[in-house]
């Protein structure tokens, strides 16, 4: 009983450190920085080990359990393997294969969890709803701080921003006690879906007076582009929820989806700017974020690329190098490094830039075969909906890991530790469906 209140405690400071996860609590290790999280999470990892000990071992082991999304989570370790043994001194190289054996890890863990007491599942949402009412605290405190001029020592909530070429003035992104704001927007993300689907999905206005208020708290006061995703995919599944029944539902569900990510990816990595009335000097003065000079022009308008998508021009240069077959041991930031003395200021200036995008990663570091293993592990929630049953527990859970890898477009969304625990709430609830099929069909 001592361990099971200890691992509740643990849990939730777990998931409460979510809202420091970034910031300067850690403890550097090998040149590797070990945060809070970490830490807590080694302490969970370490209960669960001495109450369940053979079991745990077995589970991790237990390869013919695992669905085909685990499988390819093995193969993409295996992989990023490889590519550390090529170049083992990398240490790029090694961050990568400890961050992905690390998640591998944390996921399995609270996969077991949740299949041995689901009592759990229930208190690991509660925790997310936590973080998400937090969350609105902090913003209300960052504003009336900032409008009313509080000095507050060694703490900054919010990040003044002078690079939007639709604004005149710089802008402020309240990012609370996190370094990226486009973070703290994340981490709030999961415990609103979970609250709106919990408690308003029979109660139609109240479900999209808090999505409006929701996504106008994202879009205006954090500034971060993902509340775009999150009022569409979040507004498109309510109303398909509810009309489900309706002949060629699911037909049009997919057609929307196709079209939402499309639109996303285009005003993510392109912006149209009408130079007679948008100072287009603000372009010039930041070209970290834009490209220097427009790509082409469209009617009135000059489009450029956004820093996402020279970005992705690199990751295209790198796979590129190999034939997009075959990966090397060079990591992306080494390769942009390289390509930036080939290049003017447009990418010199972002040479020591990750690739910000969960596919353009594995597409620059290991060509089409990175691509295809990645696309695979991100399609599978698209293949649940398109199976007849969902049901209704498991629409949150589809929800949140479909805004995500949308987003994974322009964010490296493999690393982040509430995703893979997200994923370890919905397998275990299929592996929970499993088990019960498999009893019936025995009876």
């Amino acid at each position: 009983m001592k361990n099971i209140n200890l691992l509740d405690l643990s849990l939730t400071s777990f998931f409460l450190s979510f809202l420091i996860i970034d910031t300067t609590f850690y403890k550097e290790i090998f040149g590797l920085k070990l945060f809070i999280t970490d830490i807590i999470f080694i302490l969970i990892f370490i209960l669960i080990f001495f109450e369940y000990r053979k079991g745990l071992i077995l589970f991790f082991v237990n390869l013919k359990s695992y669905f085909f999304i685990e499988k390819i989570s093995v193969i993409i370790f295996i992989i990023v393997l490889l590519k550390y043994i090529l170049d083992y001194k990398n240490y790029y190289n090694l961050y990568q294969i400890i961050t992905f054996g690390y998640v591998l890890i944390l996921y399995f863990s609270f996969k077991y969890l949740f299949i041995k007491k689901q009592i759990y599942i229930d208190k690991v949402i509660q925790n997310f709803k936590y973080i998400f009412f937090i969350s609105l605290l902090i913003i209300f405190i960052s504003l009336f701080v900032y409008y009313f001029e509080i000095k507050i020592k060694n703490i900054s909530l919010w990040e003044n921003a002078i690079f939007y070429p639709y604004h005149k003035e710089s802008i402020i992104h309240i990012n609370g006690f996190l370094k990226n704001y486009n973070m703290f927007a994340y981490i709030m993300l999961p415990g609103f879906i979970f609250f709106v689907f919990n408690n308003y999905y029979k109660k139609p206005y109240f479900f999209i007076f808090y999505l409006i208020i929701f996504s106008l708290i994202l879009g205006l006061y954090i500034k971060a582009k993902i509340f775009l995703l999150v009022f569409s995919i979040t507004a498109l599944f309510f109303i398909f929820c509810n009309f489900q029944h309706v002949k060629y539902a699911k037909t049009y569900l997919f057609i929307i989806l196709s079209l939402i990510i499309l639109t996303y990816t285009l005003i993510t990595n392109f912006i149209f700017i009408d130079s007679i009335n948008i100072n287009n000097s603000i372009i010039k003065n930041n070209p970290k974020y834009f490209t220097i000079e427009p790509l082409f022009s469209f009617y009135n308008y000059d489009v450029y690329g956004s820093f996402f998508y020279k970005l992705k021009f690199i990751a295209f240069q790198q796979a590129k190098s190999f034939d997009y077959l075959m990966f090397q041991s060079i990591d992306f930031i080494s390769f942009s490094e390289i390509l930036s003395n080939d290049k003017d200021l447009d990418y010199k200036i972002i040479s020591n830039s990750d690739p910000h995008s969960h596919y353009f990663t594995f597409f620059g570091e290991y060509g089409l075969i990175g691509l295809l293993i990645i696309l695979f592990f991100s399609i599978y929630p698209f293949y649940l909906l398109s199976k007849k049953d969902i049901k209704q527990d498991t629409i949150p859970l589809l929800i949140i890991l479909i805004i995500f890898y949308i987003e994974g477009m322009n964010t490296d969304i493999i690393n982040f530790r509430f995703i893979w625990i997200i994923l370890a709430l919905l397998y275990a609830q299929l592996y929970t469906q499993k088990d019960l099929i498999n009893a019936k069909n025995l009876s």
